[in-house]
């Protein structure tokens, strides 16, 4: 009996030990952010270990902040050149349409020949029939 009354004393030893361990972690953790926010221009809050733990992933965190700031001003300047275009493009369809318009005009027969008298041309209509040229004699 005397055996397992020493192990429980060693295990009630070992659990208590680690129980002031983990207060004073604790403790520790509570200092360390008292002093973090009490002031964080204090020398020794940067030469503790575990804000030089940190500082990769903070000069990453930075830097993809900027890369997200600068992609996102690029897309608003795109956005708005887009706008610009699109409003040019809409003038150049609407102009192509008004000359469209005069070139169907062009395009009939009649519409043409009465140009040509306006212009002074003493081109007509043909009163003859078409010739049909065939490859036979």
């Amino acid at each position: 009996m005397k055996f397992f009354s020493k192990i429980k004393s060693d295990l009630d030893q070992a659990i208590e030990r680690d129980r002031e361990l983990n207060n004073d972690r604790k403790k520790e953790k509570l200092s360390f952010s008292r002093r973090m926010f009490k002031n964080p221009f204090d020398r020794r809050f940067f030469e503790s270990e575990r804000l030089w733990k940190y500082v990769p992933l903070l000069l990453l965190a930075v830097f993809l902040i900027m890369i997200y700031t600068w992609n996102m001003f690029e897309n608003e300047r795109l956005k708005m050149q887009n706008g610009v275009l699109t409003k040019e493009v809409a003038s150049w369809e609407a102009q192509r349409q008004i000359k469209q318009q005069g070139l169907d005009a062009l395009k009939l027969r009649s519409k043409t020949f009465n140009r040509l008298k306006q212009m002074g041309s003493t081109v007509g209509y043909s009163t003859e029939q078409p010739i049909r040229v065939t490859g036979k004699k």
